[in-house]
């Protein structure tokens, strides 16, 4: 877990958060069981208690118990969650049971320890407690979801930005201009369905004053059919005086395309048998 350091700022923020989810607790307490505004400061200052002692046992089990059971206990996924849930679940107990004995032993005097107190006590801390609890995971499965939408995002940008680097290079591979002679013009143009793909033409001046070129269609789509494509385009270019573009397909066909039907067992020649 990611520990911020402690300073001025931070503590300050923590007491003003504190203090205002206290704000709600002694409204809706002093609704239930208060005289009206005249009480109200009295359940505020009870719930300022609660929410002050409870956010010390919280920090305490962040800060100190649960890396040691974590530790310990070597969880991981989600069973270390579980864990993880249930310390902070007990933490709020125990600061809710330790805020309710300095509340009866001040201002209730002893008081209040009858059944139904402390009934009414234990109800609320347990439902308090899981709906803070379901809030803050809530919260925490939120962030780390779009942080991990945002990280694919990211990665789809970054290769989608890569494919259209892969697709200009492709495209400056082919001829970009017409081929021209006093006889006639060639032009041509490759469209990929995708970014990039298997298609792939060029054409070259021949002794004579003959033109040749080559057209290409590799089986499949996107990058593999694209190298495989670029690969033999510059095999026919680097390789076109030798002999023409016969000569091309020919050296390309039997040294550098690799093969991807199943070799056929080739037929032994039998030999006539010697005479005696």
């Amino acid at each position: 877990m990611t520990r911020r350091p402690m300073n001025a700022k931070r503590i300050l923020g923590i007491f003003v958060r504190q203090t205002g989810m206290a704000v709600p607790f002694g409204v809706f307490f002093n609704l239930l069981f208060g005289e009206g505004f005249k009480t109200l400061p009295d359940y505020f200052l009870v719930s300022l208690l609660f929410s002050y002692v409870i956010a010390a046992s919280i920090w305490g089990n962040r800060k100190w118990v649960l890396p040691r059971i974590l530790r310990a206990s070597r969880f991981e996924g989600r069973r270390a969650l579980i864990l993880e849930i249930g310390s902070f679940a007990l933490a709020a107990t125990v600061g809710s049971i330790v805020s309710f004995t300095i509340l009866n032993l001040t201002v209730g005097h002893g008081q209040l320890t009858t059944g139904k107190v402390i009934a009414t006590f234990l109800a609320f801390t347990l439902l308090f407690s899981a709906l803070f609890l379901g809030w803050v995971y809530a919260m925490r499965f939120h962030r780390n979801y779009t942080e991990r939408i945002r990280a694919e995002a990211e990665a789809n940008a970054k290769e989608e930005q890569e494919l259209r680097i892969a697709g200009e290079i492709q495209r400056a591979l082919q001829p970009d201009r017409p081929h021209v002679t006093r006889a006639f013009a060639a032009a041509g143009a490759a469209i990929a369905c995708r970014t990039i793909g298997g298609d792939f033409f060029d054409y070259f001046d021949l002794p004579g004053g003959k033109l040749g070129f080559v057209l290409g269609d590799v089986a499949g789509k996107g990058p593999p059919a694209a190298l495989l494509a670029a690969m033999v385009q510059g095999i026919f270019t680097s390789h076109v005086e030798d002999g023409g573009p016969c000569g091309a397909s020919r050296w390309a066909g039997s040294r550098s395309v690799p093969s991807t039907t199943r070799p056929t067992a080739r037929r032994r020649r039998r030999s006539a048998p010697a005479t005696p």
